[in-house]
């Protein structure tokens, strides 16, 4: 079982009497306050913006938030005070494509999301899928967190199951059990990243160390936590096939410089292989040619901007052209294929979220 140091206290007089002691990531302190605005404002940068009140009058939070990147991922710790009673909330202009997956230090609380209720205690941890409105109500909560985004989940899912995962239409389970082996299991995961970027490696920086404990996290949280991943992963057999290396290279080129201009020969290149061996091989791995991959991830791409823009500022047409595509007509078809709707349809979808 992992044993974790006892964490400094963070230097900030504001972190009274009633702060828990026991701080994980204390050497990357971001706020230490009793201001519930400049909490809310903090948390908000965080996760995804949010609603945050004090549910009890008299009562004043005392809280601290710590927080650092191991690449794409964020591991957080952060508190409201202890006995202080919370709520946070989002509604339908605050959701995002964000997950976080918690686990309580001290206190306890609930999450109110789609009608579905799951607490949130010394037990059982909580997965929050900010994609939809939902409601957080905790008394006395200090935890930590993995906070991931949908895109940073896929791609990594691709690399372990290839592109069939892409295909699958997946959901996750809200609640951890940490009575379960998996759930302990995942729980150590993400204590082991805390304490490691709390110590030398958080300190050291090391781009191959953060890659590696970024993917461990990834992968632990993928064939640990159940959901409709894994068990596609499970589907396909314990032994997926393996991705020869020069294809694994071509297809993160193609994800790294979608918005640019790549030809077969140049990929060819870069993966260190020959052209006919990478028209051959990519298809028979991936399900199709590489233009057409690089196809599919510039549709992508373009959806995700789409659902972001603001469409009194920007058109389909201006956004589609830095995605490559300059044929209306035949973009309009090809998505439509691929999402169902259109990418106007899309565009406003993104307005009416605001």
């Amino acid at each position: 079982m992992l044993q974790t140091r006892a964490l400094k206290h963070p230097p900030d007089s504001t972190l009274g009497p009633g702060t828990n002691r026991l701080i994980y990531l204390s050497s990357h302190l971001a706020l230490a306050s009793r201001d519930i605005d400049e909490l809310r404002d903090e948390l908000g940068r965080r996760f995804t913006p949010h609603s945050l009140n004090i549910t009890r009058a008299n009562r004043k939070i005392n809280s601290y938030v710590c927080s650092c990147a191991v690449n794409d991922l964020r591991l957080l710790s952060f508190s409201y005070g202890k006995g202080v009673p919370v709520q946070a909330a989002t509604d339908d202009g605050q959701c995002s494509e964000v997950i976080s997956l918690n686990f309580q230090t001290s206190g306890t609380g609930h999450l109110e999301q789609q009608r579905e209720s799951h607490a949130i205690t010394a037990n059982q941890g909580l997965v929050i899928n900010m994609d939809r409105p939902f409601r957080l109500d905790l008394q006395g909560y200090s935890g930590v967190a993995l906070v991931l985004s949908h895109e940073t989940l896929r791609r990594h899912a691709r690399s372990l199951l290839g592109e069939r995962a892409g295909q699958i239409q997946w959901k996750l389970d809200k609640s951890v059990d940490l009575t379960k082996p998996a759930g302990q299991a995942l729980k150590s995961a993400v204590l082991y990243a805390v304490h490691e970027m709390d110590g030398a490696l958080g300190a050291l920086n090391n781009p191959i160390s953060l890659a590696n404990l970024e993917n461990y996290l990834l992968t632990q949280f993928i064939t640990l936590h159940p959901n409709t991943l894994h068990h596609g992963m499970v589907e396909t057999g314990p032994n997926p096939a393996v991705i020869p290396r020069y294809i694994k290279r071509a297809r993160d080129y193609i994800h790294a410089h979608a918005h640019e201009k790549i030809t077969l020969a140049a990929l060819a290149a870069y993966a260190g292989c020959s052209y006919r061996s990478l028209q051959s091989v990519f298809g028979k791995v991936l399900g199709m040619p590489p233009m057409a991959y690089l196809k599919m991830v510039r549709l992508e791409g373009l959806r995700n901007e789409l659902l972001t823009a603001d469409s009194a500022q920007r058109s389909v047409a201006e956004i589609a052209g830095q995605w490559g595509f300059v044929h209306m007509g035949r973009l309009a078809q090809m998505y439509k294929k691929q999402f169902g709707v259109l990418p106007s349809e899309t565009l406003s979808q993104s307005k009416s979220r605001r």
